[in-house]
């Protein structure tokens, strides 16, 4: 749940992100800001076996801006001791202990997309990115790429299949209901929420 505070400590609102059926927990949760909204994450146990590190990112009012969402790598995990760094950049770093003698710090690349060690961005055939107020596609690699929309509740509200030569592209900005948008070719997958 997220729960919000006046100065004194009264409830302002509370709004529940999930729902578990009996044997399912979430575990660890932890926030940071995330630009104007609110990035939650959690660690979901079903039964005795850790499903991974949750995700979901929350207006400051509590809707529902990017449901919850599964990080890629199950064998990460969050520390029960420290909590998330959002750094001036929009990066949110976290750490967590490593054996008995170390840690190792963790940095979200961007929303919807897998954690990594260090930036792959030239690996990716795209990426998707507000800029100047525009949505721009950035295309390494030419083909077809499925440009998808979606509402709070990840139920899918559009779908495109475009060619697209490298290079920048202009994509017409979100309106009415859509909270993010997802560009796909092969396996790679970005997802980028919608300006509030």
């Amino acid at each position: 749940a997220y729960r919000q505070l006046s100065a004194k400590g009264d409830t302002l609102s509370l709004n529940w992100v999930t729902t578990y059926p009996k044997g399912t927990l979430a575990i660890f949760p932890k926030i940071a800001k995330h630009g104007e909204n609110v990035l939650l994450m959690w660690e979901e146990i079903v039964g005795t076996a850790n499903a991974g590190i949750q995700m979901a990112i929350l207006s400051p009012a509590g809707t529902v801006v990017m449901p919850k969402t599964a990080l890629a790598d199950k064998s990460l995990r969050l520390s029960p001791y420290y909590d998330l760094a959002a750094l001036p950049n929009g990066k949110i770093l976290w750490a967590n202990q490593k054996g008995s003698d170390s840690i190792s710090v963790f940095r979200l690349v961007e929303t919807g997309s897998p954690v990594r060690g260090r930036p792959e961005a030239k690996a990716d055939p795209m990426r998707l990115a507000y800029s100047g107020g525009r949505l721009m596609l950035t295309i390494r690699v030419e083909g077809r790429y499925a440009l998808r929309r979606f509402d709070s509740g990840g139920k899918l509200l559009s779908r495109e299949t475009r060619f697209f030569a490298a290079g920048n592209h202009p994509i017409a900005l979100p309106g009415g209901r859509v909270s993010f948008i997802e560009v796909e070719a092969g396996n790679a997958v970005h997802r980028i929420p919608a300006l509030p």
